[in-house]
């Protein structure tokens, strides 16, 4: 049986590591798994520089994490179609994602797509609030997993895990000019990296320079140019602020667990499997 962990960079998938490394029924297999990263070389420079503490840490525990990346950037293939990925058209998923993760597969596991017995066994980093996500492979002799849903953790779960690991919390990971950013987001990327939003700004203009004729332009944040999101990040963070303050003066708010329950479950994951 082969095994292959696909890694974000982000909260869910560093759990799920945590999570198998530590429960006794993956632990068995945790030597085992290939742990893969596939890099859209436009990732954001907060989700790099956690992949260099995910390099240390899977080292001292004789582990490893493999990266990937397309043969060109989602950065090179966006100007070169003058096309951008958005909500309605998530072709960026499986082109510099998907694609790469395959190709990994296809190239370090012998596997034949033939059999009826299971060879290949990926274990995908969704969160019990995220279970509408689930897919299966499509395939008999690729079986997905999603040990998160497993042991019912949703992200408030995974949170905790991390921080009781004593590791920092990683930011939501992504694309710097991902379609799915929140203006706080953008608004937050135009002070912290200009540059990298003057990157987003100069191809969301060229996109419209190159398709004139619609009738409506493409914008990464509907209806709201990233010029005038940039001349408005002010507005835009202190309203974020206000919000989360707002919410954080309301005691006792978890997404799914109260402080005390959540600390006894996670106390027993080693246990869950019955084993």
């Amino acid at each position: 049986m082969n095994y292959l962990l696909s890694y974000g960079g982000g909260v869910n998938s560093t759990a799920m590591i945590l999570l198998m490394e530590d429960t006794c029924e993956f632990q068995e297999i945790f030597q085992e798994l290939h742990i893969v990263f596939a890099d859209t070389g436009v990732e954001h420079p907060e989700t790099y520089a956690y992949l260099d503490t995910m390099d240390a840490y899977l080292s001292d525990r004789e582990q490893r994490l493999v990266r990937v990346a397309p043969e060109k950037s989602l950065l090179e293939m966006c100007k070169e179609r003058n096309f951008l990925p958005s909500r309605m058209s998530r072709w960026c998923t499986k082109e510099v994602k998907l694609n790469p993760l395959w190709k990994y597969e296809a190239q370090v596991f012998t596997l034949n797509p033939k059999s009826e017995k299971v060879q290949l066994m990926r274990f995908i980093g969704i969160d019990a609030g995220e279970s509408h996500r689930v897919r299966v492979s499509g395939y008999r002799h690729i079986k997905q997993r999603y040990p998160l849903i497993k042991y019912d953790l949703d992200r408030t779960a995974c949170i905790r895990l991390i921080e009781r690991r004593g590791l920092p919390v990683p930011k939501k990971s992504g694309c710097y000019f991902c379609p799915f950013s929140s203006r706080h987001e953008l608004a937050r990327l135009s002070i912290e990296y200009p540059q990298l939003f003057d990157e987003a700004l100069r191809l969301e203009q060229s996109v419209n320079e190159a398709w004139s004729e619609r009738k409506e332009p493409f914008h990464l944040i509907q209806g709201l140019p990233l010029e005038v999101l940039r001349q408005k990040r002010d507005e835009i963070i202190a309203r974020y602020e206000s919000k989360k303050l707002k919410k954080e003066m309301q005691p006792g708010l978890f997404d799914s667990l109260e402080a005390e329950e959540l600390e006894e479950k996670l106390d027993s994951l080693p246990c869950l499997c019955g084993r």
